[in-house]
């Protein structure tokens, strides 16, 4: 089917049709679910009779195909070809140089564009500071990759083994090499990498990686200056700038579920009700799990990273760091706590701070982590894995036992999440941020078997992403909206029966308690928010409180 093209009115006749064949691709490319002709009906504004003919100019042409066993379309092969086509030509000093001029505008800082090269990164652009004071850098200078910023950006997203060689080429110990492995797995769980006099004495930077259409890094993007103006909380401000420089530079060719912007701030963001219960400063809070018996919260900062336990009472907060990235916790019944690592799940004990290994399911794919979990009422702990820069699919759920076993029950998430039964055990939830759904299955409480998958509630785009959830005495369960300043109470059958305001825009996870369990905490993140947010929602990072007017369940513990 081909298109002809004629002057109509000083316009070429072909064009509107054009445009709306690139919306459709557009639309199916965005979609969390494979859509059919119904679906594409309901979002398209186009007759019938149009979006068919569109459709099948499309399968023609091999941009979509039409999968015969479900009736739904798909991305075409032929786009394979066209992107193969455009990054073999694909000019990355042009395209990042808008994003270099715009960086050092808006910081006045140096702005570089670096590219690998065996164990070194080499300046291929730089645009210097406006600023009296610069640094002694310029095109064609070599640096080392583990000691500068832009180094880390590319190191932290190669593959596995491409990155293991090039540490073994640099000598390092096996100590050293396996510390700034740990080091690199933050870098590519926060999207960027920051240096501060690491490689120069008063330097410091931050950069992000450019990444191609399989996620690995061919480039990286920074600003370097003095570390007296580059001081540590004004990097981590910058990363966020950073990465979506880098996104712009390739039209987000590597691009990934890492969320850069919230949603804009509401107008009643400003709860007179919600108090922050601890002032801190988590870059990544999660996880909270009230403990009855110590009368505590216990939560994680999964990029500090570190395991806390906060006294509500007294205010201490005591942190207990972690070798590697944290993705939950729960509390063991023999007094210790299992916390599941980025190295495998372990027992840890408070008192003495000793690690002891449960298990490693996942040990052959070293770019994932664990992410939420929670215990059932048979003292089985649940918990999800997936990517650390949030690729889609690679996540699976687990059922850890108390002797040890781990067994992988489903699998294909993008970031899988909160975790809550219901009060009968008959069912489970499960949240998947990446598709913003919240599944539900069959639950088995005496097997720990899960069956039958299907959704309980779709988030709405224009309301945030589901993170954390619990479940309330009345069967209702609460879900924090990541990206959306608020948290949401959705009834038995995935209604909303009520919307929370927050004063910040990522709430992560939530817990009841306090002595009647009648106190909802809610965890909370700064990561990857740029200071204009942070100035808007100073409270970003520290764990909040209120009374919702109703209480919560006893969580159960490990084993």
């Amino acid at each position: 089917m081909a298109l002809e093209a004629k002057e109509e009115g000083g316009k070429v006749a072909g064009a509107a049709a054009l445009g709306k064949a690139i919306g459709l691709l557009e639309l199916i490319a965005e979609a969390r679910h494979p859509m059919r002709f119904a679906d594409m009906l309901a979002k398209a504004d186009m007759p019938k009779a149009t979006l068919h003919r569109l459709l099948s100019a499309l399968i023609e042409h091999g941009l979509l195909r039409l999968d015969d066993r479900d009736r739904t379309y798909r991305l075409g092969l032929r786009l394979l070809e066209f992107a193969h086509k455009a990054w073999s030509e694909f000019d990355l000093r042009g395209a990042a140089e808008p994003e270099l001029a715009r960086l050092r505008e808006l910081t006045g800082e140096t702005a570089q564009l670096a590219m690998l090269d065996g164990s070194d990164v080499v300046i291929i652009d730089q645009l210097e500071s406006g600023q009296a004071i610069k640094l002694a850098t310029g095109l064609g200078r070599r640096m080392p990759l583990h000691g500068t910023a832009l180094g880390k950006a590319i190191l932290a997203f190669l593959h596995p083994a491409e990155q293991k060689d090039i540490l073994a080429a640099l000598g390092a110990q096996e100590a050293d090499m396996q510390a700034l492995s740990s080091r690199l797995r933050l870098t590519r769980a926060a999207g960027y990498a920051v240096e501060s006099e690491e490689y120069a004495p008063g330097v410091a930077g931050v950069a992000a990686p450019i990444l191609d259409p399989r996620g690995r890094a061919i480039a990286a993007i920074g600003l370097s200056g003095p570390a007296f103006r580059l001081e540590h909380r004004r990097l981590h401000e910058l990363g966020p700038e950073l990465i979506e420089a880098a996104r712009r530079t390739t039209h987000n060719a590597g691009g990934s579920f890492i969320s850069i912007a919230p949603l804009p701030a509401p107008n009643d963001a400003s709860n007179q009700a919600i108090r922050s219960a601890l002032p801190a400063t988590a870059f990544l809070g999660e996880g909270p799990i009230w403990s009855n018996q110590e009368k505590a919260l216990y939560w994680v900062d999964i990029l500090a990273p570190a395991l806390h336990r906060f006294d509500p009472a007294t205010g201490n907060d005591e942190a207990f760091t972690m070798p590697a990235l944290i993705g939950s916790l729960t509390l063991a019944k023999d007094g210790r706590v299992v916390v599941a690592l980025q190295t495998g799940l372990h027992y840890f004990d408070t008192r003495t701070g000793a690690l002891e290994l449960i298990g490693h399911p996942e040990v052959e794919r070293p770019d994932n982590r664990f992410n939420d979990g929670k215990c059932d009422r048979a003292g089985r702990f649940w918990v999800g894995t997936m990517d650390t820069s949030a690729q889609p699919g690679a996540g699976s759920l687990y059922r850890v036992t108390a002797p040890g076993s781990v067994t992988r029950m489903d699998t294909g998430f993008f970031v899988p999440n909160g975790i809550a039964w219901s009060a009968d055990d008959r069912t489970m939830y499960l949240v998947d941020s990446g598709r913003k759904v919240i599944f539900q299955y069959d639950y088995d409480l005496g097997l720990g078997n899960i069956s039958n998958r299907r959704v309980f509630a779709e988030i709405p785009d224009n309301t945030g992403s589901p993170d954390g959830i619990a479940i309330d005495a009345e069967g209702h369960i609460w879900c924090a909206l990541w990206d959306g300043w608020a948290l949401t109470r959705l009834d038995p059958k995935g209604k909303v029966s009520r919307t929370i305001t927050l004063p910040v825009p990522r709430p992560t996870s939530i817990a009841f308690g306090g002595p009647d369990l009648a106190t909802l905490y809610v965890t909370t993140a700064r990561v990857r928010l740029s200071a204009s947010i942070l100035n808007q929602a100073p409270l970003s990072g520290s764990i909040l409180a209120f009374e919702p007017g109703v209480k919560g369940v006893v969580e159960p513990m490990f084993g």
